[in-house]
């Protein structure tokens, strides 16, 4: 997600100024629906049914294989809605997707409006938030990993690095909000995203423990919440901006947020299974 985000900020940029904002959106859904075909045509569930599959490699599949498929079973519901762990989870997840959809719908308006940086200019800083992100996805994954063998608790190595994660963020974006130097504010912006993504192994890896074979319904009851948060942040930036005409409101909202998803992420519990 990030290096194709990092990759497509500059891209898209250069495409309006060569021929608008119609047939960019265009062009993008051309490739979309190209790649929707390939994807279709390329992937199969099984990999033993791909027809680009050896002998020897279904060999090696089937040797592999477990003798029985998972049985199925039907997901507790109730329990699942009554529990206070898949709330706190949810809604630190809230944070996450509050975070994220202000750099994917309102971050190059700001860069222009806000901060006074030309076009040429916002297509490149558009991206920095993106480039450094990537390395804190997999810096993220590494860490909670490590914290695990480390520590043994998965207290420390989920809750730790997703509560510290979300800290760092909202003391960047606050920082955002009070300084004058546009550049400094731009770079800030790219640390407070790449702490942010940081703690995604954490959230999706908490899933993982306390759901186990339901794990999937979590993620997406998780997921959902995110992307209530994400709906709702580009609402409200562009309300601050038109009523208020405050770009320093929104950040402060968000920085506001992310210490709700600390206290959230505290009070996560992964050594408790929500169904």
């Amino acid at each position: 997600m990030s290096i194709g985000s990092a990759i497509t900020a500059p891209l898209v940029f250069t495409l309006l100024e060569l021929q608008g904002w119609r047939w960019t959106f265009v062009e993008f859904g051309i490739i979309g629906a190209l790649w929707s075909f390939v994807w279709y045509r390329w992937f199969r569930d099984n990999p033993e049914d791909h027809t680009g599959v050896n002998e020897a490699e279904l060999k090696l599949i089937r040797t592999g294989a477990t003798a029985s498929k998972p049985e199925s079973h039907s997901v507790p519901w109730s329990r699942l809605f009554r529990s206070r762990n898949m709330i706190f989870i949810c809604l630190m997840y809230f944070s996450f997707g509050y975070g994220l959809y202000f750099y994917i719908t309102w971050l190059p308006t700001y860069l222009v409006e806000g901060r006074g940086f030309s076009i040429g200019s916002t297509k490149w800083l558009s991206a920095l938030p993106w480039a450094v992100s990537a390395p804190a996805f997999l810096f993220g994954g590494w860490l909670t990993d490590r914290l695990v063998v480390a520590t043994g608790s998965l207290k420390v190595a989920r809750c730790g690095v997703g509560a510290a994660g979300y800290m760092l963020s909202a003391i960047s974006l606050i920082t955002v909000a009070q300084i004058q130097n546009n550049l400094l504010a731009a770079v800030l912006l790219a640390l407070a995203l790449s702490f942010q993504t940081m703690t995604a192994s954490a959230a999706w890896g908490v899933c993982l423990d306390v759901g186990r074979r339901n794990a999937g319904v979590v993620t997406g009851f998780m997921n959902t919440v995110g992307n209530i948060g994400g709906a709702l942040a580009p609402i409200f930036v562009g309300y601050a901006v038109k009523n208020y005409g405050s770009w320093t409101l929104p950040f402060y909202v968000m920085a506001g947020v992310f210490i709700f998803g600390v206290v959230m992420w505290l009070c996560v519990n992964p050594k408790t299974q929500v169904v």
